[in-house]
């Protein structure tokens, strides 16, 4: 319904409802079902009243109609229920003997209580009113409170003169919620409302599935007793930002205050962003009781937003954990408040890590790390998710950044990968020769369980099969090995026969033969089936084939003998006179063959020619030496001729007394005493 409606028209104030009432009046009327109101207001002769007197009339509609859009959903799927007030306490002028009363009776007549019930389930609107029979000064109390029965249960809340709309959520039977929609209504004329915002934290805005509303009652209260009770969120897992609307009554600075505690003690902390501006922490939220908070984890000074214009906007708050629970917020002007007195700046507040679980756990396993909610992350291992996997051992921590500027850090967590054993099997052989063994080591464990049931780190094997190992260590994990193959095989013909003797001189060889058909491996690194050997030295050959064992050859000695350095000298000169010789010497032998035939180590030599030498040495290896050659010069043919006659007197003779001559010698003249 949309019902015409009107606060009163009379230049006398006080034969006309005031403001507090006929909000609780618009409230009970939402409750009926009316989806709006048209508002009015006459004045039918003068003198007429001041229009600050009855403006409030038409803010007042809109006011119950922002309860009414709070339990929308319910209104339009639901049962106005009839209620069991008395028929003494209706006007039988205005309501017939079996019309509906839609009222619930407490005891008290100035207390009206209306019910809406959600078809299909145990969740109602409860609508509460404080009435009064006329409103001369203190006449109209501000509050009380009314106990009334509603099915089996026996509720006990409190009648506000502005009235009261509460969620009375029974679905579950051991977890009943109960909480007020419009606690934030003043009693006042809305003029002289306060500045100040305090938002029930159950009353959020956005649509949130994982706060959850709650409610506590003191210790020993009875059921259905709420005229002391906490409604608050709690998270089931980890926390997505809850969000509030308002808009601005003031220019001045907004301080934040919110009320929450933690569930066991493990810290926590609330991002706070206020109209899209720098988020900023409510850090180190330890205590298990309610508490308010309002320092800023990062500069210890008091959360304040500035500068809100004068238009909706909206306030986020986004738990860092699942152990942070939210009762009220508050946005006050008042930058002397203090609600806690005992708070103090903590620093940088812890971020909570959740783990998938055990931290301790097998090579090839991991954990998952979840971080709290928050913008951005930075673990210690460089990644920057919100949840990490982690197959590695070491210590992770997390810095959560929840818009604040100001990081929440995390407690390291101790990541412990025992690591699997190393299954591996090492062979002294895969193939052996039948009668022979093989031993199959396993690596380092703290124990064994072989495929043939041996227990022994290593077990010594002469049957041809696939064998493996599973190898357990010290933290209990174990690995399996991959399966070793051993064959059995006959054995290998690994015979060599030299092509000659193996005691030779300097400069020849002797060819080495293996047996033709396998593959080979000789001492010296050859893979050939022959190898030619001109050095000294032992020489064998593994031979190995498929299906046969390899087999070493017998170890064949080979000695090359040095050959002897030749040489020759001379005594002396090599190019001389006929009728002269030289003496031509040999060394490095034991023994000498000359190019002229002779034996021996020295020679004379008077005759033109080349010579060289062959030394034999004492192991009877030879070897030539260099080649020396001599010259023989022949000697001059001298012929004397006389100038003159060869008889002369005898008193030819010189001044000494000897006779004189001449002679010609190869036409050149000579003077001699005869």
């Amino acid at each position: 319904m949309s019902p015409f409606i009107s606060a009163g028209w009379n230049i006398d104030e006080t034969v006309n409802v005031r403001p507090a009432q006929y909000l609780a009046m618009l409230k009970i009327l939402s409750n009926w079902g009316s989806e709006f109101f048209y508002a009015g207001y006459f004045s039918l002769a003068a003198p007429y009243p001041d229009s600050k007197n009855w403006g409030w009339q038409t803010v007042m509609p809109v006011y119950a109609q922002a309860i009414t859009s709070r339990y929308e959903s319910i209104l339009k799927n639901s049962t106005l229920l009839t209620g069991d007030v008395p028929r003494y306490f209706l006007t039988s002028t205005t309501l017939q003997p079996n019309n509906p009363k839609y009222l619930y009776y407490t005891g008290n007549t100035n207390q009206l209580v209306s019910v809406r019930k959600l078809n299909g389930a145990e969740k109602y609107v409860i609508t509460a009113a404080q009435m009064v029979d006329a409103n001369t000064i203190n006449n109209a109390p501000m509050s009380s409170f009314g106990k009334f029965k509603l099915g089996n249960d026996s509720l006990n809340i409190e009648f506000r003169r502005q009235g009261s709309v509460y969620i009375y959520d029974a679905t579950v039977s051991g977890a009943k919620a109960f909480y007020q929609l419009d606690t934030w209504h003043q009693y006042e004329h809305p003029e002289r409302w306060s500045k100040d915002f305090q938002f029930e934290a159950e009353v959020f805005d956005n649509n949130n599935t994982i706060a959850k509303i709650k409610t506590e009652v003191p210790s020993g209260t009875a059921p259905g007793d709420y005229r002391s009770f906490t409604s608050y969120i709690s998270f089931t897992s980890t926390p997505t930002a809850v969000e509030y609307n308002f808009t601005p009554r003031s220019s001045q600075n907004y301080y934040v205050w919110v009320r929450a505690r933690s569930k066991n003690a493990t810290g926590g902390a609330i991002s706070v962003n206020v109209a899209g501006q720098t988020s900023k922490s409510l850090g180190c939220i330890t205590n298990t009781a309610w508490a308010w908070y309002s320092l800023d984890a990062c500069s210890g000074q008091a959360i304040a937003y500035s500068n809100l214009s004068n238009q909706e906007h909206v306030i986020s708050l986004l738990a860092t954990n699942s152990n942070i629970e939210i009762d009220k917020i508050l946005l006050s002007t008042n930058s002397s408040l203090n609600l806690n007195s005992n708070q103090t700046a903590c620093g940088t507040s812890v971020a909570n890590v959740s783990t998938s679980g055990a931290t301790n756990f097998c090579q090839g396993g991991s954990v998952t790390l979840t971080a709290a909610a928050g913008t951005s992350y930075s673990w210690s291992n460089g990644q920057t998710t919100q949840a990490i996997t982690v197959s590695q051992s070491g210590s992770y921590s997390v810095a959560v950044n929840n818009g604040t500027g100001c990081a929440s850090v995390s407690a390291p967590i101790q990541v412990t990968v025992n690591s699997a054993p190393t299954a591996n099997i090492t062979t002294t052989s895969n193939t052996i020769c039948q009668g022979q063994s093989t031993n199959l080591t396993s690596s380092a464990g703290s124990s064994y369980l072989w495929s043939n049931g041996a227990t022994t780190q290593t077990i010594q094997v002469n049957n041809a099969g696939s064998y493996s190992v599973i190898v357990t260590g010290a933290g209990g994990c174990s690995a399996n090995s991959s399966p070793v193959n051993i064959t059995v095989t006959t054995a290998a013909n690994a015979t060599v026969t030299p092509s000659g003797s193996t005691t030779f001189c300097q400069g020849s060889n002797v060819i080495l033969s293996a047996a033709t058909g396998y593959t080979y491996s000789w001492s010296n690194g050859s893979t050939s089936r022959q190898i030619t050997v001109s050095t000294s030295g032992n020489y064998s050959v593994v031979v190995s084939a498929n299906g046969a064992c390899s087999a070493t050859s017998q170890t064949i000695p080979v000695t090359v003998n040095a050959n002897p350095n030749a040489s020759i000298s001379a005594t002396g000169s090599t190019t001389f006179c006929q009728g002269g010789n030289v003496n031509l010497t040999a060394t490095g032998g034991s023994s000498y063959a000359w190019s002229n035939g002779q034996t021996g180590n020295g020679i004379s030599i008077n005759t033109t020619g080349t010579y060289s030498v062959v030394a034999t040495g004492s192991n009877g290896c030879t070897a030539s030496s260099n080649s020396i050659n001599v010259t023989v010069a022949a000697n001059p043919n001298t012929n004397i001729n006389a100038s003159g006659n060869t008889t002369f007197a005898r008193d030819e003779f010189n001044s000494t007394g000897k006779a004189m001559g001449k002679a010609k010698v190869n036409n050149r003249e000579f003077n001699r005493n005869l």
